[in-house]
This record gives structure tokens, sequence and C-alpha cells, in this order.
């Protein structure tokens, strides 16, 4: 039920709170993730690869990299809901609390990752 709907008094995080999130207690002991734990870690590292190694150069691209601070992406006009809208938005939320300083390489220390097959 809703907060709002219940008495304050029945408002508390119990072991009551959690019955109907009855997987919950389960992940945590066996140290699982839950789906949407799942979703922000695979798309936080996709986006981390992507800035880190520029390929594929289609959606480095579209990253809006701020100017003046470089591990901060810019979100994109209107509220698109694709890959890049909410990997910005994830990216901003969770970079910072990882300390991230630069996710680029030195010259001469990049590995070839992207080969143009169409030459």
């Amino acid at each position: 039920t809703c907060a709002k709907s219940r008495p304050y008094q029945d408002q508390t995080l119990d072991s009551k709170f959690f019955q109907l999130e009855h997987t919950k207690p389960l992940f945590k002991e066996h140290k699982i993730l839950t789906m949407e734990n799942l979703y922000t870690y695979h798309t936080f590292m996709e986006a981390f690869k992507i800035l880190k190694f520029r390929c594929p150069s289609s959606l480095h691209d579209q990253f809006n990299i701020s100017h003046r601070k470089e591990t901060t992406l810019i979100a994109p006009f209107g509220s698109a809901n694709n890959f890049i809208s909410r990997s910005t938005s994830m990216w901003n939320a969770i970079a910072p609390k990882f300390k991230l300083q630069d996710y680029s390489y030195k010259i001469g220390q990049a590995p070839v990752l992207c080969v143009d097959t169409t030459a």
C-alpha cells in the first residue's frame, strides 16, 4: 500500500515491510544482483567502454562530453528513452563515486580495438 494511506506508526522499514519483496533477502544473502542492478551495471560498463576505447565511433560521437570537466557528460535535449540519454544520466550519477579522473588512453598506449573492414 501507499505510504500516505498507512498510519504514521506503520511506516517503519522492518521485516514486515519487506514481506512483499520475498526475494530481496535471498538475493542479499547469496550476493546476487537484482535485474535493475544488473541493468544499471551493464549500462554503466558499456558507456565506460565506449568512452574509454572510443569504439564504436557511431555511439561515441553521440555522447556530449563537457568541456569544463571531461568526466561529465551533458544530457541530450528532450527526454528521449534511449541508450545515450539513460547511460548519460547513469554515468553522471555513478562515475563521481568512483572518482574517475580520466578515461582516455595516453598517445601510443591505446590498443587497436576498432578495425575498419570496409576498405
